[in-house]
């Protein structure tokens, strides 16, 4: 679903359908766009969100409790959830609590279940016009198209590339708000102060049950 074709309709629809997955079949839930935390819960927000409603978040948005909902009903015994969405560390550590849940600690420990998000639950995840993408997006995509494939295999899987956008992610926002602040013309001092005080975004990374391939890579 993209961009004005991610509406609040669109997302429950697509994610209540994944009830429907076969036993072996592979679910990634990606999840990129905006996020927030209204009343102590994250949410996810959808494209059609009302600027002037009162609580349109709350009313529209996908929270992390319905998130869970959808993941405890999900036909498929290994699934991943990546979230490129600011405060998106809430949401993983709530699914993390979850897991206890009797569906989902089934699939947690017959195949795997994993969630990665953009940054911890009180940092920003950042985008960069020069990526094209966000921070996590892009290392991502590096990630499956080989990078954070281990030796000579062919195969990358779940846990290599999460622990490869962990690490990398971090260098690479640096590096592009570097640029970022260079292009603007700003001085070495200020720019030395800048990146003493930057905040930068460090994904987080929950695991259970096995790992597994999501990916093969490309020759």
């Amino acid at each position: 679903l993209y961009d004005a074709a991610a509406s609040s309709a669109a997302i429950n629809d697509a994610l209540a359908r994944l009830q429907n997955a076969a036993v072996d079949d592979i679910v990634v839930i990606y999840l990129a766009g905006h996020g927030t935390v209204a009343q102590g819960q994250w949410y996810f927000l959808p494209a059609d969100l009302p600027a002037v409603e009162l609580d349109p978040v709350q009313r529209y948005g996908l929270s992390v409790d319905k998130l869970q909902s959808y993941l405890s009903r999900i036909g498929a015994l290994r699934v991943v959830v990546i979230i490129n969405a600011c405060y998106s560390g809430s949401a993983v550590e709530s699914i993390s609590r979850s897991i206890a849940h009797r569906r989902l600690w089934v699939v947690g420990h017959s195949l795997g279940v994993d969630g990665l998000a953009a940054a911890e639950k009180d940092n920003e995840a950042p985008e960069f016009p020069a990526l094209g993408h966000g921070a996590l997006t892009y290392t991502l995509l590096q990630g499956l198209d080989g990078a954070a494939a281990q030796g000579t295999s062919s195969d990358v899987y779940v846990r290599n590339l999460m622990a490869y956008a962990q690490t990398t992610t971090p260098q690479i926002a640096r590096v592009e708000f570097e640029r970022t602040q260079r292009g603007r013309g700003i001085g070495e001092v200020s720019l030395a102060t800048s990146l003493a005080q930057l905040r930068l975004p460090v994904p987080m990374m929950v695991s259970f049950g096995d790992d597994f391939a999501i990916a093969r890579r490309a020759r």
